[in-house]
């Protein structure tokens, strides 16, 4: 079940009248990030609490365009941006290696200058910050102006788990110090945990080296940097992950943290939903549809996407497939007259999917992901 975060004194001074609690919430740009941040946000305003809601530029342009309705500033959520080093908001950003960098490099000052900015404006001081775990660095910044730090990772508590066990992972052997494994084998992290091969550890599905090695190190990083951050919050549940939360007792389950279907509620997606596919698996027998979505960062080189493309064609399963207009580098590979003509009875490919109804649609019998 889910958890609300408490805040301790700051909820009984909300109680008795006095300053209400604010949190600067920030989530990592990319939309299975946004979706759980948006979700504490609305939670923690229904209870009265002030909330500025941080968004890169080119992020919220991009959530401003797919759902305008809902983009204004609210009673209790006040909504501002701040650049990722990257260029004007339209810029492509296909590099997931550059955007860390940039980011890193750039957003400490800008945080920095913004809580100095509202806290200096002679309204509610920014109290908390809730962040992103794979933004350590906004962590220091929030110590280095006395603000508490409630560090979210919006993953599954295995992957958390895989990424505190690093330097476990060097010591024996098993990776070497840029995350390479030295041998494609099977890995236990825990008696009790699934075995995981070591070609799947999270940062090897990047397939250039320099940007997987650049990944690695700033997740390494991250997870070095947040361990003492006052709250350490997983979008999970004991019931899901239990060993995983067994071996990470300091980590507080809150999930799942789940879209929000208020009506006046903060929006979240960077692209405008399809939702006629929901009529089309309305038609598909139970159990049967294969759901492909792989979020908004992973790209695909034009072979990668034939590859796949011929694989649910060969599967002979129907299958919905979210297909972002940057999917394929260089080309939109995916208008092939060809394979769509010949799947055209079986296949449904979408720009972007209400994922969340999309998973609870009886008709879905599994999903291909890439995270």
């Amino acid at each position: 079940m889910m958890q609300v975060i408490r805040m301790d004194s700051e909820e009984r001074n909300l109680e008795m009248g006095r300053s209400r609690p604010h949190a600067l919430v920030m989530p990592f740009p990319a939309q299975g990030h946004v979706t759980p941040f948006v979700k504490i946000a609305n939670l923690l305003a229904q209870r009265g609490i002030k909330i500025t809601f941080l968004n890169t530029e080119a992020i919220q342009q991009r959530i401003t365009t797919a759902s305008p309705e809902n983009c204004n500033n609210q009673d209790h959520i006040d909504l501002v941006t701040m650049p990722d080093g990257l260029g004007p908001p339209e810029n492509a950003r296909t590099s997931f290696g550059e955007l860390l960098d940039s980011f890193a490099q750039t957003a400490p000052k800008y945080l920095e200058e913004l809580i100095l900015k509202i806290n200096g404006s002679g309204g509610e001081k920014i109290t908390w910050l809730i962040v992103d775990e794979n933004m350590g660095w906004a962590v220091k910044v929030a110590k280095k102006l006395g603000i508490r730090q409630a560090v979210l990772w919006p993953c599954s508590a295995a992957l958390r788990t895989l990424f505190v066990h690093i330097p476990q992972l060097i010591e024996t052997g098993v990776i070497d110090a840029h995350g390479t494994p030295k041998e494609q084998k099977l890995v236990q992290i825990s008696p009790t945990m699934p075995a995981i091969n070591t070609d799947h550890f999270g940062w090897n599905c990047i397939v250039d080296l320099k940007e997987q090695q650049t990944v690695f190190h700033y997740m390494y990083s991250n997870h070095q940097i947040v361990k003492d951050a006052d709250w350490l919050l997983c979008n999970s549940f004991d019931e899901l992950e239990p060993t995983e939360f067994f071996l990470n007792p300091y980590v507080l389950p809150v999930g799942p943290l789940l879209s929000d279907s208020h009506p006046n509620g903060l929006a979240g997606n960077l692209w405008k939903e399809d939702s006629n596919c929901l009529e089309w698996l309305d038609q598909q027998p139970a159990s049967s549809v294969i759901y492909v979505a792989f979020g908004s960062i992973a790209m695909f080189d034009e072979r990668q996407f034939h590859e796949l493309a011929l694989g649910l064609e060969l599967s002979n399963r129907p299958f919905l497939w979210v297909v972002r207009p940057d999917s394929v580098e260089g080309q939109v590979a995916y208008r092939d007259e060809g394979f769509q003509a010949r799947v055209v009875a079986r296949g449904r490919m979408v720009g972007w999917a209400p994922q969340q109804k999309v998973l609870a649609h009886p008709s879905i019998a599994c999903i291909i992901s890439h995270c």
